[in-house]
């Protein structure tokens, strides 16, 4: 079976569909600069199409080049907004960044189709990864874990307020207890093993609480992508599928929170307000700070006053697990924004994240980005393949559906120390949940004998009473 078939749709409406979107973007850009597109106006329009026509052919509303347009569209839309209101680098390093991006998705393109050309066969009666029968006593082993976590957080920081006052600086007030944010964050896995095991209402009050209480560690992208967003694909291929206005409307609710994050975050702000939709897209766009970071990075590379690293940051994956705090000397940076932010800034008070194809061309310039790109459209590939395109229809393919939901957003940044580290730590955790599965279903076992011998002696008696 060619699974390439089943991926693609390609028909009449939907290709006019796409032409009339695309025109439309082309009318908007062309607007936005009052009728005047400038040469950086143009490779945004670009991007723009490059990111957004492919969606138009894809039958899965949550395949990976949809979920990989939600990040990279905001970039985008970050360099649209800082060129209308004057970018403080030349133009041509815009450009020249603008060239990068299209570079990378190109040739992620190119290896996530020359990886489709083969065909994989997958039987119905083999699943993906094992299932799991004790969910609910799982989850409640990691919830347990969660509010230990929170708690310690509370403690260490000085209670609520004190964990307020840390969202101004994260990776400062944090620093050597990083882990705790991953342990809170474990919360998001527990509801989705309790969806996975059909308790759909109170998967829906652990996310939330997850939520709640991530957002005391700062982090927007962690709770909006790295706990919502994986849950919401595991219930459209689980339970229920979601129209398209209904992603629209979270989209919409997702941007808001965003803003009102980011407004708690700057000590210097009391107030919450939304000016216009346009408002929310561009707030939140620049929270990626791709289109400071990139520019900024590639000008000093060209510049020479930073080196390429030539790969060096990818044997940090050795040293990112183990915590600062049971390893004394371990390197002082690990993750690649920092590295960035370092390189750019003498400063490790905090990240500068510039993307995998930022990152890409941080390592090997253009090679890199040529290759790396071709790798993790690739690696997509076979892992799309794997766990969702041929769904199984039972229990173990459901749990290859949550590890494929965990994961897939880290792949597309594989070459990143920090995305390596969160496939390890899903690898983890599920080794973990497998377990604990193994020690509740030895329990289990042990406590039917005796009853099973009870039921055999009533059997016996009765049978020989019969005689």
């Amino acid at each position: 079976m060619n699974l390439h078939e089943k991926e693609f749709k390609i028909s009449l409406p939907r290709i006019v569909i796409g032409l009339f979107c695309s025109v439309l973007i082309c009318i908007a850009v062309i607007v936005a600069y009052d009728y005047s597109v400038s040469v950086v106006g143009l490779f945004v329009l670009i991007c723009f199409l490059l990111i957004i026509l492919p969606i138009f052919l894809l039958k899965d509303i949550f395949h990976p080049f949809i979920i990989l347009a939600t990040s990279t569209l905001l970039a985008i839309i970050d360099f649209l907004n800082k060129d209308l209101i004057g970018s403080q680098y030349p133009n041509y390093i815009i450009v020249y960044s603008l060239m990068v991006f299209i570079c990378w998705y190109l040739f992620v393109y190119l290896g996530y189709l020359l990886a489709s050309r083969e065909t994989i066969k997958i039987t119905a009666n083999k699943a993906t990864l094992p299932k799991i029968n004790n969910p609910i006593k799982i989850s409640i082993v990691i919830l347990s874990t969660v509010l230990l976590g929170f708690v310690y957080s509370m403690s260490i920081m000085g209670g609520f307020q004190g964990m307020l006052n840390a969202m101004t600086n994260t990776t400062v007030a944090y620093s050597g207890f990083g882990y705790l944010r991953q342990v809170v964050g474990l919360g998001g896995i527990a509801a989705l093993l309790l969806l996975y095991g059909g308790y759909k209402k109170t998967s829906m009050l652990i996310l939330i609480g997850t939520g709640v209480m991530l957002t005391f560690f700062g982090g927007r992208a962690n709770v909006i992508l790295g706990t919502v967003l994986p849950y919401l694909m595991l219930y459209h291929y689980k339970v229920r599928r979601f129209k398209l206005w209904q992603l629209s409307l979270l989209g919409g609710i997702g941007l808001i929170f965003v803003e009102a994050i980011g407004v708690l975050r700057k000590a210097s702000q009391s107030h919450f307000s939304i000016d216009s939709m346009w408002g929310l897209i561009t707030n939140a766009a620049s929270a990626t700070s791709r289109a400071n970071t990139v520019p900024l990075l590639i000008e000093s590379l060209l510049n020479g006053n930073v080196d390429f690293q030539y790969g060096k940051p990818l044997i940090n994956i050795i040293y990112a697990p183990i915590p600062r705090s049971i390893w004394d000397n371990k390197p002082e940076i690990i993750d690649g924004t920092v590295l960035i932010a370092y390189e750019l800034t003498g400063s490790t008070s905090y990240g500068m994240p510039a993307g995998p194809y930022g990152e890409a061309f941080f390592n090997f310039g253009w090679i890199g980005v040529i290759l790396m790109g071709f790798l993790t459209g690739f690696i997509v590939r076979r892992v799309y393949s794997k766990f969702v395109v041929k769904k199984i229809e039972n229990a173990g393919g459901i749990m290859g559906l949550v590890f494929y939901v965990l994961i897939i957003q880290s792949v597309f940044s594989i070459f990143s120390t920090s995305a390596q580290a969160k496939i390890l730590w899903v690898v983890g955790i599920f080794t973990l949940v497998y377990f604990l599965d193994f020690v509740f279903g030895i329990r289990l076992a042990k406590s039917r004998k005796p009853s099973q011998a009870f039921s055999n002696r009533v059997n016996e008696t009765i049978l020989n009473s019969n005689k």
